[in-house]
């Protein structure tokens, strides 16, 4: 071997130190639990922590189950009390379609008629507006030359 190289020690070659220390302490940790009222070790026992958690879990997932297969049969009643309630609103909605199928065509005629009306008297309002709007300038380039009829005050109110 070189000088300074240690051979890797590997899990089944340790030195006697190492192993002899590992089965004092075994030994001991046997002690104590023999001294706490574990019994001896190579006697086997029943677990009963596991099987406690074992039937806990397979209540719970019993339980699960018979819930999802209530919901379901609920679901499937639900389902087929519905289908008598559609049928009511679609015979609702086909007799308020024949039924308001006039009284909609009437307003329509009637909004129509409306919006006719006030395009007319929109048009007409435009008309005077332009009519009176050329006279007070008629009237203002008249005043001018008039002044000495109307006065200050005369003028001041056509501007």
């Amino acid at each position: 071997l070189r000088a300074g190289f240690r051979p890797h020690l590997s899990v089944h070659r340790r030195p006697a130190a190492v192993r002899f220390s590992f089965l004092r302490r075994f030994a001991v940790l046997r002690r104590r639990f023999a001294a706490m009222g574990g019994g001896d070790l190579s006697r086997k026992q029943v677990p009963w922590c596991s099987i406690c958690l074992v039937v806990t879990v397979l209540t719970c997932h019993v339980c699960v189950l018979v819930g999802n297969l209530k919901t379901s049969a609920a679901m499937t009643q639900i389902g087929s009390s519905t289908s008598g309630w559609s049928q009511v609103g679609l015979g609702v909605g086909r007799s308020l379609e024949n039924e308001l199928t006039e009284l909609v065509d009437e307003l329509a005629a009637k909004l129509v008629n409306v919006i006719g009306n006030i395009t007319t008297l929109t048009d007409t309002l435009e008309l005077i507006i332009s009519v009176v709007g050329s006279v007070t300038e008629e009237s203002v380039s008249n005043g001018t030359t008039n002044a000495t009829l109307m006065g200050a005050a005369g003028m001041a109110l056509l501007q």
